[in-house]
Parts: structure tokens; C-alpha cells; sequence
């Protein structure tokens, strides 16, 4: 390999590194690279990546849009939903500024819980035609922050020794996905009373 200064008139002088050029000799062949086009190319490339990850950019931020704006149609729903159940089974229920709908039972005394309590519950789960998915036998030790949105906007509204029950919107439970035996897209109800927390 040597490399050359075709402007040279072999005197050996090297020009600066975007001038150069490489003259492989190889199995009787000749490759001549010429990198003085060098620049050209990464800026060829450069454009390229420049405009692809604009393309990808431009998807996400239409991506998220669309799913904001489905969030918004399904939380209407499930507002319309609730607002249909409660006032067929007569119930009085105060809504959240999150769009959750609770009844306080009991008061309770103490203070309230927050994501980073533990918290001591007996709990029923069901959808809104009855059908129970999850229920405690007993009180159980539960953290906090790793339960649903919902469940712990609704918990935090209770001090220890009260009870209610809360009507959370799909949106602030499970979403769109298929949760066990929960369907997508449903509102759940949670009858539950604060035993402790710590």
C-alpha cells in the first residue's frame, strides 16, 4: 500500500488527510480509493440519518396523539358509563378530579396513606355486572405504589378504620389490556376497608 500525491509529480509530499489517496495492489488488481470525496459522503450520510430519525421523531409524536386522544374518548365513556350505573343502582357518589367516583362508608380517624405506605386492606373486586376477580379472605399486607392508579387514589381518600368503595375508571385501572379475566377497556369497583398502614 502506499499512498500519493498525484499532484506531487512524485516528490512524496502528502497533502492534508482529505486529499489523500490509497492505491491497493492485490491479486494482480488495482483498487483506487480517492478520499478527498470523504467529506461528501458523510454529509450524504449525515442527511440521511438527519432525515430518518425526523421521520421516526414525527411518528412517535403522532403515535402519542392518537392514543391521548383514544384515552380521552374512553375516559368519556366510562364517565357516561358510571354516571348510568350509579344512578340505576341509586347510589350517591362523589367524583375524584382524576374521574374516579367513591362512597365513603366510614370515616375512620388518623391519617391518609400515600404511594410510600404499606397498607393493611380487606378488599372485593368486581366488575360492574357482578362478576367478583379478585377478593381478600382476610386482611392483607399490600405496597402502595405497585397497586393500579385507581386503587391508589381511592385508598388515600380513607384513614385507618374506614371503609368505601370506589368506581374506577378503566383509564385509571388496567387500560385497553386484557388483565386475567378482567376485560379491556373495564370499570372496575373495589369495596375496601383501611384495616392500617405503616
Amino acid at each position: 500500500m502506499r499512498l500519493l500525491d498525484e499532484g506531487a509529480a512524485g516528490k512524496g509530499l502528502l497533502k492534508g488527510p482529505s486529499q489523500l489517496s490509497v492505491n491497493f495492489k492485490a491479486a494482480k488488481r488495482t483498487f483506487f480509493l480517492n478520499f478527498s470525496r470523504l467529506p461528501y459522503l458523510c454529509r450524504f450520510i449525515f442527511s440521511i440519518m438527519k432525515n430518518l430519525l425526523t421521520l421516526i421523531l414525527m411518528f412517535a409524536i403522532v403515535g402519542t396523539a392518537c392514543k391521548k386522544e383514544d384515552q380521552n374518548e374512553q375516559a368519556e365513556i366510562d364517565d357516561a358509563i358510571i354516571k348510568e350505573y350509579l344512578a340505576n343502582n341509586n347510589i350517591t357518589a362523589t367524583e375524584h378530579e382524576s374521574g374516579l367516583y367513591y362512597v365513603i362508608k366510614k370515616e375512620g380517624t388518623g391519617g391518609h396513606p400515600n404511594l410510600t405506605h404499606t397498607v393493611v386492606v380487606d378488599y372485593k373486586g368486581y366488575l360492574l355486572d357482578g362478576t367478583v376477580f379478585d377478593e381478600s379472605a382476610n386482611a392483607v399486607e399490600l405496597s402502595l405504589e405497585k397497586m393500579i392508579t385507581g386503587f391508589q387514589i381511592g385508598l388515600n381518600l380513607l384513614k385507618p378504620g374506614g371503609s368505601g368503595t370506589f368506581y374506577i375508571p378503566s383509564m385509571l385501572a388496567y387500560g385497553d389490556i386484557q388483565h386475567g379475566d378482567i376485560p379491556p377497556n373495564s370499570i372496575l369497583i373495589f369495596e375496601v376497608e383501611l384495616v392500617e398502614y405503616f
